[in-house]
């Protein structure tokens, strides 16, 4: 597999599984996209790709407005739990 395709889809995997280790405590509560993105070290061009990717698959939404402010969705918890550990 292409290093930059490879890379791509670890950051996005990474990116949704910190959105669901944060949610566990609160399913309904929102995160800053932004901070997950600068703790896992994506930038946040990036980050807006990976949002807006998960978003039209309905693993996340927006809390609203033009920001990075997200919760993750029952779809995007199912697919965190079934997909494979490693990428």
């Amino acid at each position: 597999m292409d290093e930059t395709i490879s890379v791509r889809r670890e950051n996005r995997i990474h990116f949704l599984r910190r959105l669901y280790e944060l949610a566990e405590a609160d399913v309904a509560s929102f995160h800053d996209g932004s901070e997950i993105a600068e703790d896992l070290g994506i930038a946040l061009v990036e980050a807006g790709r990976i949002i807006r990717y998960y978003e039209e698959h309905g693993y996340l939404r927006h809390a609203g407005g033009g920001g990075m402010t997200l919760r993750i969705t029952a779809e995007g918890i199912d697919f965190v739990e079934l997909a494979p550990l490693d990428p």
